[in-house]
């Protein structure tokens, strides 16, 4: 032992040599790639939106994606031509068309830990980088057609050429490639604007204020190619999606939209609770209101470093707010996950702040808060890690009605699930003709308690001996669920002969089928089919 050396110093010594800051970032990096690799190898069923997504991939061709979507679906034109080349090249599995948003996902983690480094200490910036690989909204979305982690990874990627440019000089090699990258991103992230704005906006700022007039005009050049490449991107692409009322109306109803202007108290109180929702939905920090004042002070303490990462990190905030204010964009959910990079390091700035200022206290209050906000939602992904779950799979009701019916049955598709559905059709053996897609009249049953829409709909099934009704993803309609109005109306002029729910034991398959159910004894199910007799009433009337 070294003289002087107190006992077990040498230990510590040692554990510090092999938990340097940079080797538990890629702990925690490694971490996340392990948590979003397990959700997108569990294979889930798609869901609602990426069976939709999906169809429209498939069945159309590289200048079909650049005409409106069918079933109110919206993505940008380039993520549709990756998602159509992963099909083509891979063809129609879930693993194929959710490889590009997984690849996006990781290369997020690796992203947000290279912009980390520049911009916050090592221990703030190993903080920041754990809660972004835990956020169970990002892991999510890592194994979804949708195009939520590739906005998370450009926008990333322009806040990092953003903070390349401002801590070099910008030359005409750098000004082409700033340029370059900006109007390549806007083809593949919509809210990659929003960004790109932020971070131009924040650059042309610094020159102004420094009097470097030769440094604004090189970046008036390249915000003037971004804003080319966007308007052929808005025509051929977002001005059809600009127009989409039912999406607007959509979002509006879920108040998503900043008044603008404000006319009251209520309407200026919408900011403060907009932005303290954001930590909780879609950031999924517990304790959003102590997140939002990390944030604050995240904020303050970059205004006092560096106003110009300060206004390239807040920036894209304030504009997407500005935008839900003129309808452009909603300010809300899974729309907002591209802030959250952003948004994860004010928060890192804010505990660097407190750890910087080395009084007793500080590393408590730090601990403090990381634990509250960490522990929840790390405790959560390790949860899913070890027992994924799917969201109201489709697939076993599909294979049961499969292994059950009968030449000449008919199956009845409940909305909600009719794009999901005619995606697994084909891989089940059933082909157009064997199915009927049910109508959606959520908006006339809210408006006037009016659910005859839906009596019609099952009437045209009225004298067919085998039905098979099913149903998942399902709607409340006024605080009734759709599938028990369905199946009770159809219990009124027909016999209910089988049922298989998924969260149930399935049916014994050597019962003889007189011994099955002639009740519908109704018990509401994640995914569920029911098979009906419509050609008679159901004896017990």
């Amino acid at each position: 032992m070294i003289e002087n050396e107190k006992p077990g110093e040498s230990y510590w010594k040692q554990l510090a040599r092999v938990g340097t800051p940079m080797r538990v970032a890629w702990f925690f990096i490694a971490l996340g790639v392990a948590f979003r690799a397990v959700q997108y190898l569990f294979n889930a069923a798609l869901y609602v939106d990426e069976g939709a997504l999906a169809l429209n991939i498939i069945k159309r061709s590289f200048a079909g994606l650049m005409q409106p979507l069918d079933s109110e679906q919206a993505a940008p034109l380039g993520f549709l031509v990756l998602e159509k080349i992963a099909f083509l090249l891979f063809g129609d599995s879930e693993y194929s068309l959710r490889l590009f948003p997984f690849l996006f996902s990781i290369a997020a983690l690796v992203l947000f830990y290279e912009t980390a480094k520049r911009l916050l200490q090592p221990c703030a910036a190993t903080i920041a980088l754990a809660l972004f690989a835990v956020s169970s909204h990002t892991i999510y979305y890592a194994s979804q057609i949708k195009q939520y982690s590739s906005d998370q990874a450009f926008a990333l990627l322009i806040l990092l050429a953003g903070l390349e440019i401002d801590s070099k000089e910008l030359t005409a090699r750098r000004t082409a490639l700033f340029a370059a990258a900006g109007a390549f991103v806007v083809w593949f992230s919509h809210p990659s604007v929003f960004v790109l704005a932020g971070v131009g906006g924040a650059l042309a700022l610094a020159a102004v204020r420094h009097r470097d007039w030769a440094r604004f005009w090189r970046l008036a050049g390249v915000v003037a190619i971004w804003l080319l490449s966007f308007a052929m991107f808005y025509l051929l692409s977002v001005r059809n999606l600009s127009g989409n009322q039912t999406l607007e109306a959509s979002w509006a109803k879920k108040g998503t939209f900043l008044p603008l202007p404000p006319r009251s108290l209520a309407d200026l109180e919408w900011i403060p609770r907009a932005l303290v929702k954001m930590f909780s939905n879609p950031f999924g920090l517990p304790f959003s209101t102590l997140a939002a004042l990390v944030f604050l002070l995240g904020a303050v303490a970059l205004f006092l470093k560096n106003k110009r990462w300060l206004l390239m990190l807040v920036g894209p905030i304030a504009i997407t707010m500005l935008a839900s204010g003129v309808h452009k964009y909603p300010f809300g959910r899974r729309l907002l996950l591209f802030l959250l990079p952003a948004a994860l390091l004010v928060v890192g700035a804010g505990l660097d702040f407190i750890l910087q200022k080395k009084r007793p206290y500080s590393i408590l209050v730090t601990a403090v808060i990381v634990a509250l906000l960490f522990i929840q939602p790390a405790g959560g992904a390790t949860n899913n890690m070890l027992h994924p779950q799917a969201r109201q799979d489709i697939r076993p009701i599909m294979a049961y009605v499969r292994d059950h019916r009968r030449p000449g049955d008919v199956i009845y598709v409940y909305h909600h699930q009719r794009e999901s559905f005619q995606y697994y059709a084909k891989k089940f053996g059933f082909d157009e003709s064997a199915y009927v897609l049910g109508i959606d009249a959520r908006d006339q049953s809210k408006r006037r308690n009016d659910w005859r829409a839906y009596e019609m709909d099952l009437d045209q099934l009225r004298g067919r001996e085998r039905v098979w009704l099913t149903f998942s993803h399902v709607r409340r309609i006024q605080g009734i669920r759709e599938d028990e109005f369905m199946l009770r109306y159809a219990s009124g002029f027909g016999t209910l002969l089988d049922k298989f729910v998924v969260d149930e034991e399935p049916p014994d398959p050597e019962a003889d089928e007189a011994e099955q159910p002639e009740t519908l004894d109704f018990t509401p199910a994640p995914a569920s089919a029911y098979l009906f007799d419509l050609s008679k009433p159901a004896a017990h009337l």
